[in-house]
């Protein structure tokens, strides 16, 4: 299943095509005349001065650089950030609030689920993908369409990620040479990883040394059930979040051999474990051979350098010529649509997407700019083999997110949490758990009221 990477307007043709007779809910939408990427924008009222309102969380210091570099790109424009303190639902709600009452910010932080989705729908967030198609920064794909994808509701782009999560596997080199175990290669599979994982796995107790590690979270194991070729909790193949397929036979194969590796097979450490001493201490005192694993884990590596010899792979394969999958994480910007300003709102996630502001973010190590992921793979981060991460977004057979669409919140809360961590504790099978699972989804979803949001 081998793919080669879509282009964004062959993914437009796609998706429209895949919509069909599908209702568009954001017929109400004010047309939006889009410029050239170096024009002044809004009529020449930046000239004027013009104060743009932003939504989300308040930046941090990393951020607040990347913000204030706005400035560079139109001096004239103001940024006022209105911050909101608490998690993305928390978030994302006190945005609700401010539509609902008829006060909008011009700029909102926006995620891949949830109100979002609903807001694109109803036309609340501005349509980008006319500000793209004419601005020929965007004619070579510097945000991988996998990555787009994730922000597109029913052919209409809602935001545009400011950067990226991508998962894969990284290895302590140091275990690997005393062991005389071969480094994993691109193109290994879950019988190498296994196999691998065995021969590194030593001791008794507290000193034990595994050889593997599983992300036991539910935001963290979809992905392999898509490397089995199981369509997920949705079907992502062909990014449906309407019909629930938690109970795919690939899927329960997938989080059986993951169960297996800590019950079984006993190479990976156990939530319980894991609860008593976290997989990062673990990893960093050479307790911990290789394991799945994303950037963010970089972070604390490259301040460790000293402790751990460590080197990034590509996720194995589910079987030889399988396909190549990975999880992402990630969050962006809109446009709300009562915005005066819409051209000038654009710059701004322009330049927080593919622009300066989106090459300060790289300096964290913790995630990838959107469309400047040269800001993440550091000399040092490529030494190790960081360009993994971001080639497992652009060359993927299948790169999405955890998404459970408009219900996520209730959909991962009451169905899947509570089960898949009973299949890692032994207290159901992976089969009870998905089959649980996806009858729970169905409830939820023959419940749902998208006028919640």
């Amino acid at each position: 299943m081998n793919a080669t990477p879509m282009k964004r307007r062959q993914f437009l043709q796609l998706t429209a095509g895949a919509i069909g007779g599908a209702t568009l809910l954001a017929a109400c939408q004010p047309a939006v005349a889009p410029v050239a990427s170096d024009d002044a924008g809004d009529g020449g009222a930046a000239a004027e001065g013009i104060q743009l309102e932003y939504l989300g969380y308040e930046p941090d210091e990393v951020h607040g650089e990347a913000f204030g570099k706005f400035k560079e790109v139109m001096p004239d424009v103001d940024i006022l950030i209105s911050p909101t303190i608490g998690s993305w639902p928390d978030m994302l709600a006190k945005i609700n609030a401010r539509i609902a009452a008829g006060d909008p910010p011009d700029i909102a932080i926006v995620a891949t689920y949830g109100p979002p989705r609903i807001w694109s729908k109803k036309g609340i967030l501005i349509d980008l993908n006319p500000y793209l198609d004419a601005d020929s920064d965007y004619d070579d794909d510097p945000v991988a369409p996998a990555l787009l994808q994730l922000y597109t509701v029913e052919g209409k782009l809602f935001g545009l990620p400011k950067d990226y999560v991508t998962h894969a596997v990284i290895y302590n080199k140091g275990l690997f040479d005393e062991a005389g175990v071969a480094y994993p290669e691109d193109g290994w599979t879950w019988a190498d990883c296994l196999e691998m994982g065995q021969q590194l796995t030593s001791g008794e107790g507290q000193d034990k040394i595994f050889g593997w590690m599983t992300q036991t979270g539910p935001w963290a194991n979809e992905h392999w059930m898509w490397a089995n070729e199981g369509k997920g909790y949705f079907d992502r193949w062909n990014w449906d979040l309407t019909t629930p397929t938690a109970n795919d036979p690939k899927n329960i194969e997938a989080i059986e051999w993951l169960v297996d590796t800590i019950l079984t097979h006993e190479i990976s450490p156990s939530p319980e474990q894991l609860s008593t001493e976290g997989a990062s201490s673990r990893q960093l005192t050479g307790r911990i051979a290789m394991w799945a694993s994303h950037t963010i884990d970089t972070v604390a590596l490259l301040q460790n350098t000293d402790k751990i010899d460590w080197h990034v792979v590509r996720n194995p394969r589910a079987f030889e010529g399988g396909p190549t999958t990975t999880m992402m994480w990630t969050s962006g910007f809109g446009i709300v649509a009562d915005t005066d300003h819409p051209d000038a709102a654009f710059a701004f996630l322009k330049h927080m997407s593919i622009g300066e502001g989106a090459l300060v973010l790289g300096a964290t190590g913790f995630s990838i700019p959107a469309g400047r992921p040269e800001g993440f793979v550091t000399e040092e981060m490529a030494a190790r083999g960081g360009e993994v991460f971001v080639d497992a977004c652009f060359n993927s057979d299948l790169a999405a997110n955890d998404s459970l669409g408009v219900n996520h919140g209730e959909l991962l809360g009451t169905a899947v949490i509570p089960n898949l961590e009973a299949a890692f504790l032994g207290q159901m099978t992976p089969a009870e758990a998905l089959n649980e699972i996806q009858v729970v989804m169905e409830d939820i979803l023959a419940d749902a009221n998208e006028e919640q949001y």
